[in-house]
């Protein structure tokens, strides 16, 4: 779903999404864009941790 948001973003407000890459934020931009992908990640192993009880 994040990744269907940032699509839809970028073809509605492209210039919002340029700002992660523009040369004056892209120190920024770049490492808040992984860190949301990691904490994607992190919540998609947690919730199947969860998900995974055993009866």
């Amino acid at each position: 779903m994040p990744v269907l948001i940032a699509v839809a973003l970028w073809f509605m407000n492209r210039p919002y999404m340029m700002m992660f890459f523009n040369p004056d934020s892209r120190m920024i931009g770049i490492p808040v864009l992984i860190f949301g992908a990691l904490m994607i990640v992190a919540g998609y192993v947690i919730m199947s941790k969860i998900a995974a009880i055993e009866v």
